[in-house]
């Protein structure tokens, strides 16, 4: 019984009421939401500092995988294989580009030389032919070589330079130049041919 009064007054959920003057309760609730404002602004700053930190660090990584990229790529522009690439690449381009040329020409040259082939003889090696098409008519050079033991290798060139002349593809057949020395099976003769292709 002694204790009753402390037991209803600890087990008493109504709310008393403040009876602090206004001004008090004005300067309590104050600081209240000063406080609150306080732990509301160091949360955000809280928050934000950690999201700084987090973007700064993928920043960072990225730029570290930039540079390391930038570095792969100028060793391997400065590798050997990169200069092999670039060489085989040209070469293709240069091919694609004869190819192409050779296509649009429509096989001019193809009679020219498959004449040329049926009237040269065994006696003679072809060493270099330059074609260009110029206008209406084809301008040839032909480099050689007669070799013969038997039959003296002007005749041979004479005879090719009027078998050239008499084909009807062939024009204006000129010897350019000739060098003749002795080889140890006879003489063989070096010469220069210009001449014009018909188209």
């Amino acid at each position: 019984m002694v204790n009753l009064p402390s037991i209803a007054t600890s087990s008493c959920r109504a709310r008393l009421r403040n009876l602090l003057p206004q001004e008090q309760k004005l300067i309590k609730k104050e600081k209240k939401e000063i406080q609150v404002g306080a732990l509301s602004v160091a949360g955000i700053s809280l928050v934000l500092l950690l999201g700084w930190s987090f973007l700064y660090s993928k920043i960072e990584y990225s730029v570290n995988e930039l540079n390391e990229i930038t570095n792969q790529i100028e060793l391997f522009k400065n590798s050997e294989a990169f200069h092999k690439y670039n060489n085989l690449k040209n070469q293709i381009i240069a091919h694609r580009s004869y190819i192409d040329e050779s296509k649009s020409k429509k096989g001019l040259f193809a009679p020219n030389l498959k004449e040329l082939s049926n009237l040269t003889p065994s006696t003679i090696k072809m060493l270099h032919l330059d074609m260009r098409n110029n206008d209406a008519i084809i301008i040839m050079s032909m480099q050689g070589i007669v070799i013969s033991s038997d039959i003296p290798p002007e005749i041979i060139l004479a005879e090719y330079v009027e078998s050239l002349n008499s084909s009807p593809l062939y024009s204006d057949v000129k010897l350019v130049r000739s060098a003749k020395k002795e080889i140890k099976k006879g003489f063989e003769i070096e010469f220069v041919l210009d001449f014009r292709g018909k188209v």
